[in-house]
């Protein structure tokens, strides 16, 4: 929930408020040692003390901006703090030259009457103290940033976190769906009277893939490796509903196998070019996915050879829209997804986005199999 737009301002000035209160009560204990046993009423006190904090309130937005704008970060921490210390020295005389002209406008008699003593006096006994309140509110200000920022942080992992169930749920949606299971069921039967064989081995593919899929649950990044030898295990039952329709061939640099990659990340893709080109095409029949590295970049592309986009805008489906949001928690902006129909026929989906703890440089050799 959004705060409401005044409760920041509320807040400084019941802190301001606050201090003033307090060190009212100070004036009011130390008023007769300091004037040779003259007394001050608690009420004159605050009169005294209120105005000086609250001008000190209506500085405190402008200057947790100047904290924002210049931080004292390893990149800029020189230029800010020569920033900082003219401003200090400037806005403290700034607010002791106005709280000096309010405390004379407010004695009619005795030394606060004179406006000499009110903006020379008052100003040697308090500038020092100013530069430390500045520099205690860049501080402040620095420590809510950096609590802020830990807790956006904070909040994008958990929604990653609720979006990686999201799709591990909906993976586990897919592969349990009625027609999925009853279609792989009916392939196992088909197969156990004339090929015993492979009747149990698609039995073990099928067990395979839903333990991989409840092992993975729970991370949020996996290696390409990994990521790979999951797809595969979903490829080999999908192969059963097509057969010989279905070809598929992986194009994975070697240099980038140990690569991290959102959980997940290419399954939802293949599913979609296989409902979306291989099914939708009697011609259709090969799939594709390849891996490279482009200036620090890892580059993720999925295409078959369907009959790809139709006339019109394209819609996004759940999936894309997902795994964008997924890339984004991970990466800001630092990502790309692109899509098109491919030159020759089908269609092609390309993603990219920075190379994390990729293998050591060495020699680069492509790899290519399929089943």
């Amino acid at each position: 929930m959004t705060p409401p737009p005044w409760r920041r301002p509320a807040l400084v000035f019941g802190a301001w408020t606050a201090f003033g209160v307090f060190f009212a009560s100070q004036l009011y204990l130390l008023y007769p040692i300091a004037f040779g046993g003259r007394q001050i009423s608690f009420a004159w006190a605050l009169v005294i003390n209120l105005p000086f904090y609250w001008l000190w309130a209506l500085l405190t937005p402008a200057i947790f901006g100047l904290a924002r704008r210049f931080p004292l970060n390893r990149a800029r921490w020189k230029k800010s703090l020569a920033v900082h210390a003219g401003v200090s020295v400037a806005l403290s005389a700034v607010h002791l030259l106005a709280a000096g002209s309010l405390l004379h406008s407010l004695f009619p008699s005795g030394r606060a009457s004179s406006l000499s003593w009110a903006l020379e006096s008052f100003f040697r006994l308090n500038f020092h103290a100013n530069i430390l309140t500045y520099a205690a509110l860049v501080a402040l200000a620095w420590a809510t940033d950096t609590y802020e920022k830990y807790r956006d942080r904070e909040l994008a992992a958990s929604r990653l976190q609720t979006q990686l169930v999201q799709a591990e749920l909906g993976a586990l949606k897919m592969q349990l769906q009625p027609h999925f299971l009853f279609n792989t069921m009916n392939a196992i039967a088909a197969l156990l009277k004339p090929n015993p064989d492979a009747a149990e081995n698609m039995v073990l593919q099928l067990a395979d893939f839903l333990r991989l899929t409840l092992a993975s649950t729970g991370r949020a990044e996996v290696t390409l490796r990994e990521e790979l030898d999951f797809l595969e295990r979903y490829l080999a039952i999908e192969k059963t509903r097509f057969g010989s329709r279905l070809s598929t061939r992986f194009r994975i640099r070697s240099d980038v196998l140990d690569a991290r990659v959102p959980n997940l990340l290419l399954q939802p893709l293949v599913e979609n070019a296989i409902r979306h080109g291989i099914a939708k095409s009697a011609e259709a029949r090969h799939l594709e996915v390849s891996a490279t590295r482009e200036d620090g970049r890892l580059l993720l592309r999925v295409w078959d050879d369907g009959p790809g986009l139709g006339p019109g805008p394209a819609r996004e489906g759940i999936g894309l829209s997902n795994t964008r949001e997924r890339l984004r928690h991970l990466f800001g902006e630092d990502f790309s997804v692109s899509y098109a129909n491919a030159p020759g026929g089908g269609f092609a989906i390309t993603i990219a986005f920075p190379l994390v703890a990729g293998a050591p440089a060495a020699e680069v050799v492509d790899a290519v199999y399929g089943f």
